[in-house]
This record gives C-alpha cells, structure tokens and sequence, in this order.
C-alpha cells in the first residue's frame, strides 16, 4: 500500500492526528507496515526507541507531501 492509499483510506483520521499526533491502531498499522522497510531494527523491536513515536515523526514530515488529499 502507497502513502497516499494509506492517506486515503484514513482520511478522516489525519486532520486529528496533525492536531494532537493521536491515530488509530489501524492507522498505526498500516504506517507500521508501509515504514517498515525504513524503521532502525532496534525500533522496530522498541530496544532503542519507540516505534509509535518514530512512525508519529516520520508521517507527520511525509503526510505534508499528500495533502492535496481532500480531507475532510
């Protein structure tokens, strides 16, 4: 799955996440799954950091990028 399917599909979700960094587990998920690749081995284990707040970093620096989106 693409960022922007990951945007689209939760777009209702984004304008809070930009507000208060909150997403849902599903959310998290497929942000999980689309960095994973890119994510430090010791955080994707959470032995060196924190994988929900290294995934909050990353898509709040890349959702930017997507938000020609029409979000509600």
């Amino acid at each position: 799955m693409t960022l922007s399917e990951i945007c689209e599909k939760h777009k209702d979700e984004i304008p809070e996440f930009l507000e208060r960094w909150d997403m849902s587990s599903a959310l998290f998920d497929d942000l999980y799954n689309y960095y994973f690749d890119e994510m430090p081995y010791g955080i994707k284990k959470a032995r060196t950091g924190d994988p929900e707040e290294w995934i909050c970093e990353r898509f709040n620096d890349d959702v930017y990028c997507e938000m020609d989106l029409k979000l509600p």
